[in-house]
């Protein structure tokens, strides 16, 4: 439907969540989800617009009471545009729908796992984790680990299900914990660096104040560190190279790789100057991870494989497991350019630019003397995604500012 909004327009914006972060504010709608940072000027305006005051009304009633000039017609044409008004003299745009009885379910059960109380025992599983590799340092894992059967194109294919069974776990911490929150969340496969990764999309949680967001991007890594724990216990309560602890210390290997592919970044950059140093950091972790694990391990395999399709007929089970090997570094390199397609495929729709307001005009209202007289002639609008990694950027991309009053 296409819509022009004049002055005496009459926009609903209810809908929206407000959450105060520093200096600017978050708006958005969870159920849709698409979240914006702006000044203090637009909440005050989106505040008042509950569908029974025109814009006209809405600008004169900011300038009566708190000396605010601004394109309020501009500045909602901008809202309508990124698709978060409700309303527009009562034609309904953006239609409230009650959560389903499944959402409900889930909601319920997350409620169960992820709370204060457990947030805390999660915490104290982390510390004995970090005291137990202080205390033992045999029980840090090394790449060796990974193989545990003799046969290792059957232990491939046993790596990859354990490997499948750890990350349904820990992205289903994300995706419960989230709708611990009352948030919906999606899984899909991605790329960091060169590594395969599954991301859990949780825009919904930028209307969240900023302290109950932190629990369900940490909820992966709480969970890896309960399962470490579980490991290593029955590492040290059962004796050595029995199936089991063989078992427990391949789960530490690839819970502890995990944990590090936490810190590793997306292809992104940014001005500032701490989510720098995070980006140095990550590519230093992912060498190391490179270089002391995965590296080691694929030549290790190839060679492995190599040897048993060689050196075994074809009647053999030994020949068998080595193409199976095989078989999983393909089915691996197609689940790469797969990820690789979704990472492409989000800087390619991602980004978006919006004008706010002509080259060189200046935002000019008396609420935020900070912002007063700043020049911004473009703003760049990026479809925020937090997703399950430690260096998720705390604020959703999208920004807006005021054109001066006209």
């Amino acid at each position: 439907m296409d819509i022009k909004l004049t002055i005496r327009s009459k926009v609903c914006l209810s809908h929206l969540s407000i959450q105060k972060d520093g200096n600017k504010y978050t708006i958005g709608e969870k159920n849709i989800p698409k979240f914006i940072r702006v000044p203090e000027a637009a909440v005050l305006a989106v505040s008042v617009a509950d569908g029974s005051r025109s814009i006209e009304e809405i600008k004169t009633a900011l300038m009566r009471e708190h000396e605010i000039d601004v394109d309020m017609e501009d500045f909602f044409t901008k809202l309508l545009a990124i698709g978060l008004v409700k309303s527009v003299d009562d034609i309904v745009l953006v239609s409230e729908s009650p959560p389903s009885p499944s959402h409900e379910r889930i909601v319920k059960i997350s409620k169960l796992l992820f709370n204060s109380w457990t947030a805390k025992l999660f915490a104290f599983n982390a510390i004995v984790v970090l005291l137990l590799f202080s205390a033992k340092p045999a029980l840090l894992p090394t790449f060796k680990d990974i193989f545990v059967l003799s046969a290792i194109g059957i232990n491939e294919l046993m790596v990859m299900g354990i490997t499948c069974i750890v990350i349904v776990l820990h992205e289903g911490a994300h995706y419960m914990c989230s709708y611990s929150k009352g948030i919906k969340a999606t899984i899909r496969l991605s790329r960091r660096f060169i590594f395969i990764a599954a991301e859990t999309k949780m825009t919904g949680l930028w209307s969240k104040p900023k302290k109950e967001r932190y629990f369900p991007y940490l909820a992966g890594m709480a969970w890896d560190a309960t399962l470490i724990l579980f490991c290593l216990l029955v590492q040290i309560g059962l004796p050595d190279h029995s199936l089991l602890v063989m078992m427990a210390r391949l789960v530490v290997l690839l819970l502890f790789t995990g944990i590090l592919g936490q810190l590793l970044p997306k292809a992104e950059k940014t001005a500032s100057v701490w989510f720098s140093l995070i980006y140095v950091c990550g590519i230093g972790i992912v060498t190391i991870l490179f270089v002391s694990f995965t590296f080691p391990a694929f030549l290790e395999v190839v060679s492995r494989a190599y040897n048993e399709i060689a050196s075994y007929p074809i009647a053999s089970y030994l020949f068998w497991g080595g193409m199976a090997s095989f078989s999983v570094i393909a089915i691996r390199l197609v689940l790469f350019l797969v990820g690789s397609r979704n990472t492409y495929l989000d800087k390619k729709s991602g980004v978006k630019r919006i004008r706010l307001w002509k080259r060189n005009s200046q935002m000019n209202h008396s609420v935020s003397k900070r912002l007063k007289g700043a020049k911004q002639p473009y703003v760049s609008v990026r479809t925020t995604n937090p997703v399950s990694r430690i260096c998720s950027p705390a604020w959703p991309r999208h920004v807006i500012a005021f054109a001066p009053g006209r």
